[in-house]
């Protein structure tokens, strides 16, 4: 999870239970408590981001993700920015297309530490660039 105040632990306890019977418990904001221009930023990048993953994923950046260890303990991820969630959920799908998935919601409060740069240009340059790189220039051991 982000360590930016955004979200609590307990947001985890409604789907600790559902831990084994998956292999993804994916968080999503709800009431997200970001300004508009944050928020639509957020739905078009999902909107992308389901469209090239063939998946539904609610929020595919909630900080909020559970893998089981197996899933990711041989990824070789090359993402360092805004693109991490993107790549690590691309990989695990790719690897193993059946997975079980579960998404629960997440409370999301007003930031309390750090400071917002998911809409600065250069962080949206480093996400467009890290994800042309993810899908057209795959590492050998992605293939």
């Amino acid at each position: 999870m982000d360590s930016d105040g955004q979200m609590r632990i307990d947001s985890l306890e409604a789907a600790w239970p559902n831990r084994h019977e998956y292999d993804l418990l994916l968080g999503y904001r709800v009431k997200r408590a970001d300004g508009p221009y944050r928020c639509m930023m957020g739905r078009v990048g999902n909107s992308v981001s389901n469209m090239l993953l063939g998946r539904n994923i609610t929020d595919i950046n909630c900080g909020f993700k559970l893998f089981k260890k197996d899933l990711i303990h041989s990824l070789t991820l090359t993402s360092t920015g805004s693109s991490i969630n993107f790549e690590i959920l691309r990989l695990i799908f790719r690897n193993n297309p059946s997975l079980r998935m579960l998404q629960f919601p997440v409370i999301h409060y007003p930031r309390i530490a750090g400071r917002n740069t998911g809409g600065d240009p250069k962080v949206l340059y480093k996400l467009i660039a890290e994800g042309v790189k993810i899908l057209f220039f795959p590492k050998k051991t992605d293939l």
